[in-house]
């Protein structure tokens, strides 16, 4: 299971013989280029069929929608064992390479969330992902995934006819160096500055304990 590890350490190396710590309040950067982003909040009006699904963008995503009066449309897939009479879309449009986190939540009900390749509900390829581990007193639900740029991805949560209120989800883009592989080579040449957040970072299986 990845565990996840939210930190707001940001890391400054100055020249080659000496490194300074500094604990900053970001939201996420990214290495190298240390540009802070902010979620990009957005509400969603009528995203209860397929077609009006929401258009999403950016690595940071947190949306809203009322399922109170949304359907199910008769070439939805069901993915909660035949109870699912609602649904609402949207459309998230990676930026960069990654792995990206889903998670949806409400007040009222546990959504069942999923995610899928293709621009036609009856031609849509279902994503396997990882489930995320929900918190204990969270009606949360959470899904991740690689991306590459550029691709489209559908995302849909469902509920049974009880359900009602708001859906809350948010879509988060890893940081580009958060797997051992994807590592960043730093050159420690004189006057070389290096910015980074490890908000959103996640541990790996088998990493060592870094406190």
């Amino acid at each position: 299971m990845i565990r996840s590890k939210r930190k707001t350490a940001l890391t400054t190396i100055i020249g080659a013989q000496r490194a300074i710590c500094t604990l900053l309040l970001l939201t996420a950067a990214e290495l190298v280029t240390g540009q802070q982003y902010e979620p990009l909040i957005i509400t969603c009006d009528s995203n209860d069929h397929f077609s009006d699904r929401c258009q999403l963008n950016g690595p940071f995503v947190q949306a809203t929608a009322s399922i109170t009066q949304a359907t199910l449309e008769a070439e939805e897939t069901i993915e909660d064992d035949s109870q699912s009479q609602r649904s609402l879309w949207w459309e998230w449009t990676a930026p960069r390479d990654g792995w990206v986190d889903l998670k949806a939540s409400s007040e009222t009900f546990t959504p069942a969330l999923s995610a899928f390749k293709g621009q036609s509900l009856s031609l849509l390829s279902q994503l396997d992902g990882v489930a995320l581990e929900a918190e204990a007193t969270s009606e949360e639900s959470g899904l991740s995934f690689q991306v590459q740029s550029g691709e489209s991805i559908q995302i849909a949560v469902q509920g049974p006819i009880e359900s009602s209120g708001m859906v809350a989800l948010e879509i988060v883009l890893r940081p580009i160096n958060d797997g051992f592989q994807n590592r960043t080579l730093i050159s420690l040449d004189e006057n070389q500055i290096y910015l980074g957040s490890n908000e959103f970072a996640t541990t790996e299986n088998g990493e060592p304990d870094h406190n």
